[in-house]
């Protein structure tokens, strides 16, 4: 379905099919990492397969944000398969998980900010 590539993966992958948002990381800042959308189509516990309208390339470090987790890793290789459209193979390094739960953690303590400064102000008052 998504090319004729030849098998040779240590472990199995799943197949899915999910919009994720890729970001091409840049060694000199972040206001130069580049972003864009592309299609996770299969994902193992070492890698993930993605399906795009631009190259990623080989041995750049991305950072892969699904639904449910943030993934940095980094392009093992990327292939045209057809005008406009590339299949890239991504090596995982990291993977943070529970994204919902930690954003909402992060917003509790973001929101606890002011009242602890307050706190904080009538204690050394």
């Amino acid at each position: 379905r998504y090319g004729p590539y030849m098998e040779r993966r240590a472990q199995p992958r799943a197949s899915v099919e999910e919009r994720v948002w890729v970001t091409l990381l840049s060694a000199e800042s972040a206001a130069q990492d580049i972003e864009f959308e592309a299609l996770l189509v299969n994902v193992s516990q070492q890698g993930m397969r993605l399906v795009t309208d631009r190259a990623i390339p080989v041995s750049h470090p991305v950072r892969i944000l699904t639904a449910q987790r943030l993934v940095l890793g980094e392009a093992m290789y990327c292939l045209a398969d057809g005008p406009s459209r590339y299949v890239a193979g991504i090596a995982v390094e990291q993977v943070l998980s529970e994204l919902p739960e930690i954003q909402r953690m992060a917003n509790s303590i973001w929101r606890e900010q002011p009242e602890r400064a307050q706190r904080e102000r009538r204690a050394v008052s």
